[in-house]
């Protein structure tokens, strides 16, 4: 076979009889049961989805829009007073030694940089996972005096409510 050119999915061929035969034909019959089951009919094909009595999870838009953008907001937020505390930080830290040289500088500025990245996204953690916390709060308020049929009350009693969460937890 030295001289000689094969294609390549010859030898491949030659590989494949040798397993089935080596097998004893356990390819073909694993083939033959997989064909069987793919062309019976089976039981579940002939169920409709549509049906009135399908399991439907209905979520309200609002148990995951405001609570979202409360994120949202909190981030921004977070992320700039975290960071404008950091940076006042660092300075008033390090207002009484000023770096002399040019590498001193260049390290100043990094670490500043670091410090008030770090700062601004605990920052951030801190104002989305409060500002959502409370917005959450809110919405389950809203939704639970809704279902005990308070409908007319519920955006006031959600309001109160979530004051007087926010007046416990911060007194």
């Amino acid at each position: 076979m030295k001289g000689k050119l094969e294609p390549r999915n010859a030898r491949k061929r030659t590989l494949d009889q040798r397993e089935d035969t080596a097998n004893g034909g356990a390819k073909q019959c694993v083939d033959d049961v997989n064909a069987h089951y793919m062309s019976t009919p089976d039981a579940h094909d002939d169920i409709d989805t549509t049906r009135k009595d399908a399991i439907h999870i209905n979520i309200p838009p609002r148990f995951y829009l405001v609570p979202g953008a409360a994120f949202l907001v909190g981030t921004t937020i977070g992320l700039m007073r975290g960071s404008r505390q950091a940076s006042l930080r660092f300075l008033a830290e390090n207002a009484h030694r000023p770096p002399t040289t040019m590498q001193g500088w260049y390290f100043y500025k990094k670490t500043k940089n670091y410090k008030v990245i770090f700062g601004g996204l605990k920052g951030a953690a801190a104002e989305a996972s409060k500002l959502s916390a409370v917005a959450l709060g809110w919405v389950g308020i809203e939704e639970g005096l809704e279902r005990v049929g308070w409908g007319q009350f519920s955006e006031v009693g959600a309001g109160v409510g979530t004051a007087g969460m926010f007046s416990a937890v911060c007194a």
